[in-house]
């Protein structure tokens, strides 16, 4: 029964509150009192007091009963109602100490993630800038730089954007529409290649032309036109 109110199995939760205790700003004391529920819960203890914390630390009885009460007025442990056996009684639980630890350790995933995938676009971005400004011998405008970023945001890598300016030069085009028209015509056939048809569509061409004739660039024609 008291499984419920530990941490569950998988999740580290020592190596999770050693990690981030003081940025929680629990104290050593708080630290060695939020162990110690952990250490008596897992004996099947359903409750721990201010006395079997005295009995397992070198606190005195004052200092144990501060240390539990302000474990739960922050919101670190709680008390829970088990009604199972017909009666309600309050056991103990870790539960939000291990929600926030949970929630921290995910964060912090999710702002590495980020960080790495903000270093990769900026690097895949001083790629292609250099790439294509060498083959077209062009410095790239804004709006050049835009369609790049485009390409990445449409998900394709940045290899297979100068697989396209290559293909491209092949046929004497230096123009974003084509290198885009290159770009569906990759996806379409491995989509096909994979799945037997594809959902590729035309819309990037129409989107690029109103794009252009919002900022008033003149639309440059391939010479498949």
């Amino acid at each position: 029964m008291t499984s419920a109110f530990i941490p569950a199995a998988g999740f580290d939760f020592q190596y999770m509150l050693l990690e981030y205790y003081k940025k929680l700003g629990i104290s050593e004391k708080e630290l060695v009192t939020l162990f110690m529920i952990q250490h008596l819960l897992q004996q099947q203890n359903s409750m721990v007091t201010a006395d079997m914390l005295i009995a397992k630390t070198n606190f005195k009885s004052d200092e144990a009963d501060s240390l539990l009460s302000g474990l739960v007025s922050r919101g670190l442990v709680k008390y829970v109602p088990d009604t199972s056996n017909g009666k309600t009684v309050y056991r103990m639980s870790l539960e939000p100490l291990n929600a926030i630890l949970s929630k921290r350790f995910s964060d912090d995933v999710t702002r590495k993630n980020q960080n790495l995938h903000d270093f990769q676009r900026s690097k895949d971005l001083d790629t292609l800038y250099s790439f294509i400004q060498k083959k077209w011998n062009k410095t790239l405008s804004p709006f050049d730089q835009q369609q790049i970023n485009t390409f990445l945001d449409d998900g394709y890598r940045a290899l297979q954007i100068q697989d396209a300016v290559e293909d491209c030069l092949l046929k004497g085009l230096k123009n974003f529409k084509s290198v885009g028209k290159r770009l569906r015509e990759m996806r379409a056939n491995d989509d096909i290649r994979k799945e037997g048809a594809t959902a590729v569509s035309e819309d990037w061409d129409k989107d690029m032309e109103e794009t252009m004739r919002i900022l008033n660039v003149p639309w440059v024609p391939t010479d498949e036109e």
